[in-house]
């Protein structure tokens, strides 16, 4: 028997705070994309890392619905971010990414969650580029 799904729509909060560990002098920016719609992704201002850190006081809003089986679990819906290093070369160099699951913030009953995500950084290559 096939269990029928039920979509809700949420509305995602998302601030973006900062980023440390970065080479100094660095220019980075965060990119954020879930899905292929042109509404499901932005980037956020260039900033330039000062003592290996940059800050960023910037916030999205995003709808997405979620789809749940008459059990009540919400279907995986991710979101990526990717932090870049603008300007080496034509194009710009990832430093490192992470994905979250928004299904793991679908509660309508509780109080915004708050949370941080570590972003990893990708491994060097021979040219010392992350």
């Amino acid at each position: 028997m096939v269990k029928k799904k039920h979509a809700t729509k949420f509305r995602y909060h998302i601030a973006f705070r900062g980023a440390s560990g970065l080479p100094d002098g660095a220019c980075v920016r965060l990119v954020w994309k879930r899905g292929a719609k042109d509404a499901n992704h932005g980037v956020t201002m260039a900033k330039t890392a000062a003592a290996g850190a940059v800050a960023w006081n910037e916030q999205v809003s995003i709808l997405c619905t979620l789809f749940s089986t008459s059990s009540g679990a919400y279907d995986q819906k991710d979101i990526i971010f990717t932090l870049m290093q603008v300007g080496l070369g034509k194009k710009d160099v990832q430093l490192g990414k992470t994905m979250v699951n928004l299904a793991d913030f679908a509660d309508p009953g509780k109080p915004p969650v708050v949370k941080t995500h570590t972003i990893r950084a990708l491994k060097r290559d021979n040219k010392g580029v992350f």
